[in-house]
């Protein structure tokens, strides 16, 4: 999370300053953004494994592997936290 924190905010987002006025919310918002979007995926596959069942679903299958609606939803959910994320990070490493 330190890691994506600093690439975030001097590679990407070429966030400047080092100022503990700066750096603390920054670094606040980053952890609670990535913590936010974690519950959302572990609660999609929650809600597509446990409630809706979607394990039972074969969607594709090409020898031993086998694309089910669990896996498709991670997928997807994946490809959604991303977005999440980068949205979020250009929320808090805005230009100032």
């Amino acid at each position: 999370m330190i890691f994506a924190y600093l690439a975030n905010k001097i590679f990407v987002f070429e966030s400047k300053s080092w100022e503990p006025a700066v750096l603390i919310p920054e670094a606040l918002q980053f952890l609670g953004t990535r913590g936010f979007s974690f519950a959302v995926e572990e609660a999609g596959l929650l809600i597509s494994d446990n409630l809706l069942g979607l394990d039972r679903y074969t969607l594709f299958t090409y020898g031993s592997f086998t694309l089910d609606g669990v896996l498709a939803t991670k997928l997807f959910l994946a490809v959604f936290v991303v977005i999440v994320n980068y949205v979020f990070c250009k929320w808090i490493f805005k230009k100032k």
